[in-house]
């Protein structure tokens, strides 16, 4: 049996509810906004990127379907996401009220041949979810970026690259902060010349 859900999407470009007719449960709905967040095309807002992500969203309006369970309210620009569950009597319930990072992490699961391997980690930065691998990636990107940029003797350029892997650094916790502190003493060392 299908469990039918709505998702609203807010964002500074306006409101749209998309509606998909099976797996509107917690964990699959999860998957929904897990494709939204991991959408590698990101052109548009989160309303675009949903869409696009899950090919079985149909534009609709709020209160056109008479058998949702679940309606899921995410708005961008605080990264909030309310869920109501609805009875078979309309009464709603909010059963969760958190960030999205809260939700994916709560709620994914990541599959091996059918077997539960392990979850995902999600990580709120600067007011949007990523996936943890993401962020480790754009940590990596900006390291790089201060190395190259001290190279070439552009050091200013290098302490704002640096600036901005230590403000990431500080969202993974299990990122080794060895070389971060090497390449900092570097740069400061080059100031002072």
């Amino acid at each position: 049996m299908s469990t039918r859900a709505t998702y609203r999407i807010t964002t500074g470009n306006g409101v749209l509810t998309f509606y998909i007719h099976h797996d509107g449960y917690l964990s699959g709905a999860c998957r929904y906004f897990e494709n939204m967040v991991e959408y590698e095309n990101k052109r548009g807002d989160a309303r675009d990127c949903f869409f696009r992500a899950n090919e079985n969203a149909e534009i609709t309006t709020y209160g056109s379907h008479g058998d949702i369970e679940f309606h899921y309210n995410y708005n961008e620009a605080v990264n909030i996401l309310t869920v109501r569950s609805i009875s078979f009597k309309g009464t709603e319930t909010v059963v969760f009220n958190d960030s999205l990072a809260v939700f994916l992490n709560q709620y994914t699961q990541e599959y091996d041949n059918g077997y539960f391997k392990s979850k995902k980690k999600f990580v709120d930065y600067r007011g949007l979810t990523y996936n943890k691998d993401k962020l480790q990636r754009m940590y990596s990107d900006c390291m790089d970026s201060a190395c190259r940029q001290f190279l070439s003797g552009m050091t200013g350029n290098a302490s704002s690259s640096l600036s901005e892997a230590k403000t990431i650094s500080s969202y993974l916790y299990d990122i080794h902060q060895e070389s971060l502190l090497r390449l900092e003493k570097l740069i400061n060392e080059a100031f002072k010349h």
